[in-house]
């Protein structure tokens, strides 16, 4: 039992190694706009994202089965930090909020605690694209990139379909 668990440190600490170096140097910029926008650009092609994705899992599951282990400590920043990005690209990318069974019960609660939300809503509120839309979204706080991925999240819910044509797909 006490080999198995060193293993899964060792391999724990491969994988933070990984995202320490790979991942965590795109959240560039001093605010929150500049780092969303450069994660999002980076993370256009699908099988980036995908591979980020895998990444972060396993973290998880690894993290689940070790925590409380001291042994995380010096980790929980970076380990925080992953689960926001990977809850954003996949609220920005897939449309949909992160399932309860995505997320450990730990995991969950970090993101809760370090992240924001707005209110459920049962239903969408239908827009007008016109100069009135164009100023609100000139008012909001998001990168204009935030904004373009908020706005096609915005129009594919309305019918379904994906819309690709703002990655020029």
């Amino acid at each position: 039992m006490l080999r198995d668990l060193a293993m899964l440190k060792q391999r724990f600490t491969q994988l933070m190694e990984t995202l320490r170096t790979a991942y965590l140097p795109l959240l560039t910029g001093t605010s929150r706009d500049k780092r969303v926008e450069s994660l999002l650009l980076h993370f256009l092609d699908d099988t980036l994202r995908e591979e980020f994705y895998r990444l972060v899992r396993e973290i998880m599951r690894i993290y689940d089965i070790l925590s409380p282990d001291e042994y995380l400590r010096s980790y929980i920043d970076d380990y925080e930090l992953a689960a926001e990005m990977y809850a954003l690209l996949r609220e920005k990318f897939d449309n949909r909020a992160i399932l309860d069974r995505e997320f450990s019960r730990k995991t969950a609660r970090l993101v809760q605690e370090h992240t924001h939300s707005s209110p459920i809503r049962t239903t969408r509120e239908i827009y007008e694209i016109d100069e009135h839309l164009l100023k609100k979204l000139a008012e909001n706080h998001e990168s204009d990139t935030e904004q373009v991925f908020n706005l096609v999240n915005l129009l594919e819910g309305i019918d379904g379909t994906r819309m690709r044509f703002i990655y020029g797909r």
